[in-house]
């Protein structure tokens, strides 16, 4: 309303001075070529702005307006307000309604102030037009620099108080008789053109010289200052830089020295204490598995901040769960953040805080939180060297989470190697008792008599045995492995043979099984240990007789390739599901199903298998679908032709377990090294 207003006044006015003319100081002839150079100088004036040294922008084209005024006229003033205003507000691309509000203000400035210092020529007996050095033209030249001054900058002024709700005094105060020199400065240029066009039209040359000089040499200032300002303020970046630098450099040795988590918060807190307000100051601990915190350390004023006694087992901290960055917070937020702190007593009268996570990993695993009573109390520099301070934190937390978690690594790897032995112990323990029961109970068959009761006793007794046997077997295998102390008798033999064996001892053990040895290629010599490999077809032919429960067809297959020679055992059991079978070697895992809780096992089997083809340099591995049977398949590597010998080679390991393959008759019975004793 204030906008319209003024340009309603201003078209009346500009009305009035189209009816009603001001006087020509100048002959007609010289009117417009006059009008073309203060138009072109107004404009070009408008466009550059000069930046004092105080900071305010200014342009002198109330010079040009003035001169206007004092040789042409209020009335033939107006285009050149009109091409000075637009056009500069057209080429510096501003907003139009500002172009309209701008000529408005400079016709009602003009137009007044040209009434004014004509009204007081006049009555001081100077005419329309008087002379420059007369008493009458001397006070209406001071008229004139008063009321422009005045008129101009109280436009300006209602507009402002207007725009921000402020009063027009206090916008329009008296820091801005300051201005008055500066309007006096332009009256007199003013007046220097005017006098010059009178004297000597064409001297306005030498005025556009002096008029040059001084946006150069406001330019020269302007730029001085730009450069001062800007190097004291890369001097004030660099000191606040370099005390940062020291005080992270503190704060990480600090956190380095820290030997347990609470002396790690009372370093942060000691150290950020020296950089910001913490008047309330709180480090949370993310809970695994949740996005709840809980405190793990708090100051209120330096008092300690602690837990609710009736802390839930989850706290509800949905706003902190939801800080992913840093952030400064005022107000009711910030009262919103410190009310969802898990603490016993909620602190008062916050009106600011501070929120950064503490990320390791690219996981939150704590937050620190501080407030203060003060809106302004935080920057965003605060925040910055809080994020840092953070950063060092999270480290900190993660490397005492390491070193918690080496520690339980070595203490497990001592249970292992603990149980190792235990397991070594116990076995040879039980080995001792074992030999005497298995012997007595052989013999027991051997003995001719009518009791077929006892021979049924007999033989479960040496069922018994032999499967104990077998289980402390498995256990001293395992413990020789974690050891590293089980080792092969590696031989040069042929597998051919030792498959053929097998298969048919395996044949007689079940009926409801139909076993099938398929060789499909020669099989070339291997070196390896004879014992240990005929351990692995035990193993896979056992499980397969095992889960086949419904009895089938078991395919034992051999063939060799360039490198080495498979061997796979194929059954048409209860199969494996997909995401079992990478397990299926672990020590002591058994897949959890209706079967394997029926058949007995202590989940070793296939562990000693692939230890042993691992330790012959070969590869195992399975195919299975439920309901389809499972394919087991191994590999050993051919023996070089190079290497290839008649003769057997000598053992280059330990003792075997039980006997060595390539002899001719089998181990001697149990019963026949007992009576031997």
């Amino acid at each position: 309303m204030y906008v319209v207003a003024v340009v309603i006044a201003a078209a009346l006015l500009s009305l009035y001075l189209l009816r009603f003319p001001s006087p020509i100081r100048v002959p007609t002839h010289e009117i417009i070529p006059l009008l073309l150079i203060l138009g072109i100088a107004s404009l070009v004036t408008e466009l550059r702005v000069i930046t004092t040294p105080a900071g305010d922008q200014r342009t002198i084209v109330s010079a040009m307006f003035i001169a206007s005024i004092l040789l042409l006229g209020a009335t033939l003033t107006l285009p050149t307000i009109v091409v000075a205003t637009v056009g500069s507000h057209l080429i510096l691309r501003r907003p139009g309604v500002k172009a309209v509000f701008n000529v408005a203000q400079y016709i009602l400035t003009t137009g007044v102030a040209s009434g004014l210092y004509e009204a007081t020529a006049i009555a001081l007996g100077g005419g329309p037009a008087p002379g420059f050095n007369t008493l009458a033209g001397g006070c209406a030249l001071v008229v004139l620099a008063l009321s422009y001054f005045v008129i101009n900058s109280g436009l300006v002024a209602a507009v402002i108080a207007l725009s921000q709700g402020r009063p027009l005094l206090y916008v329009w105060n008296l820091a801005n008789l300051e201005m008055l020199a500066q309007y006096a400065a332009m009256v007199v240029v003013g007046i220097i053109i005017a006098m010059l066009w009178e004297t000597a039209p064409w001297s306005l040359v030498l005025v556009a010289v002096i008029l040059v000089g001084v946006y150069v040499s406001f330019s020269l200032a302007e730029s001085l200052q730009t450069t001062q300002r800007d190097l004291l303020r890369r001097m004030d970046e660099l000191q606040r830089r370099t005390a940062e630098l020291s005080l992270l450099n503190e704060i990480t040795g600090a956190l380095a020295r820290a030997a347990d988590p609470s002396h790690l918060w009372g370093v942060i807190y000691e150290q950020a204490g020296r950089v910001f307000d913490t008047r309330c100051f709180c480090i949370l601990l993310r809970d695994e598995g949740s996005d709840a915190f809980r405190l793990a350390f708090g100051r209120l004023s330096g008092s300690p901040l602690t837990a609710p006694a009736d802390e839930p087992e989850a706290p509800k901290t949905p706003r902190l769960a939801r800080v992913r960055e840093p952030v400064l917070v005022t107000g009711a937020e910030a009262r919103a953040i410190v009310e969802e702190l898990p603490v016993a007593a909620t602190p008062e009268h916050i009106e600011a805080a501070l929120a950064v996570p503490l990320t390791a990993s690219e996981r939150t695993v704590g937050m620190i939180v501080v407030a203060a009573d003060q809106p302004e109390a935080y920057t965003e520099d605060d925040l910055r060297i809080l994020g840092v301070i953070a950063d060092q934190a999270a480290v900190a937390i993660e490397k005492a989470r390491l070193q918690k978690e080496a520690a339980e690594t070595r203490a497990l790897h001592h249970l292992n190697i603990l149980k190792a032995e235990f397991v070594s112990t116990v076995s040879h323990e039980l080995r001792s008792p074992l030999t005497p029961i298995m012997g007595f109970a052989e013999l027991l068959t051997m003995i001719d008599t009518n009791t077929e009761t006892v021979r049924e006793m007999a033989g479960e007794i040496l069922r018994q045995a032999q499967h104990m046997q077998r289980l402390v077997d498995d256990l001293l295998d395992v413990s020789h492995m974690e050891a590293g102390r089980l080792r092969l008798e590696l031989i040069e033999i042929d597998l051919d043979p030792l498959l053929r064996r097998t298969v048919r001892e395996f044949s007689r053990q079940s009926d409801r099984h139909q076993i099938i040895y398929h060789r499909l290629s020669p099989l070339p010599r291997v070196r390896g240990d004879a014992v240990r490999l005929r351990q692995v077809l035990d193993n896979l032919l056992t499980n397969a007789i095992k889960y086949s429960p419904d009895g089938g067809r078991i395919d034992v297959r051999a063939w060799c390739t360039e490198q080495e020679i498979a061997i796979s055992v194929a059954d048409q059991g209860i199969g494996l599901p997909p995401d079992k079978i990478g397990r299926l070697f672990e020590k002591f895992y058994r897949v959890d199903n209706a079967l394997a809780h029926r058949v007995r096992g202590s989940g070793l089997g296939l562990a000693i298998v692939k230890h042993i083809v691992d330790a012959h340099g070969g590869r195992i591995w399975v195919e299975s679908e439920p309901g389809q049977g499972s394919t087991f398949t191994f590999t050993v590597p051919i023996l070089p032709p190079d290497e290839r010998q008649p003769s057997l080679l000598t053992s280059t390991g330990g003792a075997g377990r039980g006997m060595d393959a390539t002899q001719a008759g089998e181990e001697r019975s149990h019963a026949e090294a007992y009576s031997a004793g």
